[in-house]
């Protein structure tokens, strides 16, 4: 699957592949890949800029429960929102 965003924060898109629960992301503004260890092949992938640094973060829907890495210090937060029949739709909001 593929996962693009601004994973770096340089305002250009990277490259990202979402692959077996690890995110590959080929940075734009170095050129190295960069990997993610977060979620599960079965999850949706629904990834934003949750905590408004700039940066994509890597995250996943599951069953009505958001899973986000926040970029800014690494840590995870787990949001109920919604029921597992939702289809959740990442935004495209750019700041």
């Amino acid at each position: 699957m593929t996962a693009q965003g601004d994973y770096d924060g340089d305002f250009k898109t990277d490259q990202a592949v979402f692959r077996s629960g690890v995110w590959y992301v080929k940075q734009s503004l170095t050129g190295l890949p960069a990997f993610y260890n977060w979620g599960l092949n079965t999850d949706t992938l629904v990834p934003g800029d949750y905590d408004a640094d700039g940066k994509t973060d890597p995250a996943v829907n599951r069953g009505g429960i958001w899973y986000i890495r926040l970029s800014g210090t690494g840590a995870m937060s787990a949001q109920t929102f919604g029921v597992a029949s939702d289809t959740p739709v990442p935004s495209a909001f750019v700041q």
